[in-house]
């Protein structure tokens, strides 16, 4: 990142229940404006750093829509399996190991991130196995901006001897040390927990077997002024569509596009088997049914 986009600011106090954490740790001040945008998010007022996540346990329900968090590691939570993770360079914060074949590959652990990642070496050795299957490209992004990635959805992976469902996965840059395992993967469970002082990421599961549904189209949308925006689309595919960037989305089948939904909403929008797609749109305040 250039020197230029990054700020020191004066460290505040944060609260977390009813724990505080001191201001003994430094701020960074950049524009998250894009990275917002890029992983189609509300407005990110501020990012957690390692330094603070090392502090906590954190317990996610997928089901219930809940992060509990523990000053110290929950006697009372109670999972299926445990495995143990890593957390060290090259990886700042939390690293998995899935196995594919005899093979274990390092993946790190992206909560703000949508989508997961692959790379060049990673790439090559799921090709050779034929579980990576090309399906499209598009844009993505990170705290730099934006960048184009190729995207394959991957078979073959296990974790603790439990197999997980095929899903997709962008190779961007190739760069060492590139693979990361996103909302989407984090998503496939019932619950998890990562406990640092232990090293620890336990979990629940009823559906990590269970395939992703494949992309059918590609459609990009974004938080832009609070309003689920159709943004970043260059196919041929899109510009044969009654749509525009810039269009706001105002309901998938039925129901609302609202903000804080945007991953289910852009799964429904991509998902959707081809004849079983109908949008309300709004464009310069008018609003227009489009059937795809």
């Amino acid at each position: 990142m250039a020197k230029d986009r990054l700020r020191l600011w004066k460290a505040q106090p944060i609260e977390i229940g009813s724990h505080v954490v001191p201001d003994f740790y430094p701020w960074f001040g950049v524009d998250l404006s894009i990275l917002a945008m890029a992983k189609k998010t509300a407005p990110i007022d501020g990012i957690l750093g390692v330094e603070i996540f090392r502090q906590f346990s954190w317990v996610l329900d997928n089901r219930e829509k809940t992060l509990t968090i523990w000053q110290h590691p929950p006697a009372n939570e109670h999972f299926a399996h445990c495995v143990p993770y890593r957390d060290g360079p090259p990886v700042t914060g939390p690293a998995l190991y899935l196995r594919t074949g005899d093979q274990f590959i390092e993946f790190a652990i992206d909560t703000g991130a949508e989508g997961s990642s692959i790379d060049a070496e990673t790439l090559e050795l799921l090709k050779g196995a034929k579980t990576a299957k090309l399906t499209g490209t598009r844009q993505s992004g990170s705290i730099n901006g934006l960048e184009t990635s190729s995207d394959y959805f991957v078979t073959g992976f296990s974790l603790d001897k439990q197999p997980i469902g095929g899903f997709e996965f962008s190779y961007v840059n190739g760069k060492k040390g590139s693979n990361l395992l996103g909302r989407d993967f984090l998503a496939k469970l019932d619950r998890y927990m990562f406990v640092p002082s232990t090293f620890e990421f336990c979990f629940d599961e009823s559906r990590l077997a269970q395939d992703n549904p494949i992309e059918v189209r590609r459609l990009g949308v974004r938080l832009i002024d609070g309003k689920v925006t159709f943004a970043a689309n260059t196919s041929k595919s899109f510009e044969e569509q009654d749509i525009r960037n810039g269009d706001v989305l105002i309901e998938v089948n039925g129901q609302p596009a609202y903000p804080a939904s945007l991953d289910e909403t852009s799964s429904a929008l991509n998902t959707t088997a081809k004849g079983k797609l109908s949008l309300v749109i709004e464009r310069d305040g008018q609003r227009r049914t489009v059937r795809m």
